[in-house]
């Protein structure tokens, strides 16, 4: 999440049955991936005006407000 490694990213703690529950036939990757590009959604249209980010130049703690 950003350099110089100020945080490592290793997965989710959902078992395969938390997540049926939340979203039936999904897995955790599809509700990690869904999350972060509702985030990433949600922070440009909030900012519309900010241009192109990469995720090393994003505001990480927006975006997982979101997740």
């Amino acid at each position: 999440m950003g350099h110089p490694y100020q945080c490592w990213w290793t997965g989710s703690l959902l078992s395969i049955e938390e997540t049926r529950a939340l979203v039936p036939h999904q897995n955790a990757t599809t509700m990690q991936v869904a999350a972060s590009i509702l985030g990433a959604l949600r922070w440009m249209i909030e900012r519309p005006s900010e241009g192109v980010r990469v995720p090393d130049g994003a505001a990480v703690g927006d975006v997982m407000k979101v997740a």
